[in-house]
């Protein structure tokens, strides 16, 4: 299987509809509204724990911006393989983030709540692709 570059003519061949991209483009700014422009991310490291994979750092992220001070905290949960535990982390003027240890992908979910009292509920599938960039 091939997988194409944004650049290749043959994928730029497709007619554009601007009726449909102004839908998508609409639809992409929504996200970065609700969001505040706040995501999730993470990087990977081989793990210092016996029996896990990667060591992986899951922090919030503001689009083109490195302020967070509106955000009062984070909850991440990672589901049954973590005993289904919340793990609420204060904002305390640096990464809000956290650092699990895994043997393989999983689904981290989190809600972010900001000093005003908004949430939102945000997700990122956490694989271990970049790990195998550097075996």
């Amino acid at each position: 299987m091939e997988i194409k570059r944004v650049d290749d003519p043959l994928i730029n061949q497709a007619t554009q509809n601007l009726v449909i991209a102004e839908e998508w483009e609409k639809f992409r700014n929504g996200i970065y509204e609700n969001n505040r422009g706040v995501f999730l991310t993470h990087v990977i490291e081989p793990s210092k724990r016996e029996n896990q994979l990667y060591d992986i750092f899951i922090y919030l992220m503001r689009h083109q911006s490195s302020d967070l001070l509106d955000v009062e905290y984070a909850e991440f949960f990672f589901g049954h393989m973590w005993h289904n535990k919340i793990y609420k982390v204060e904002n305390t003027g640096g990464f809000i983030g956290i650092i699990p240890s895994a043997y393989g992908e999983f689904l981290c979910t989190c809600r972010v709540t900001f000093t005003d009292g908004y949430q939102i509920n945000i997700h990122r599938y956490i694989d271990f692709e970049a790990g195998k960039v550097n075996r």
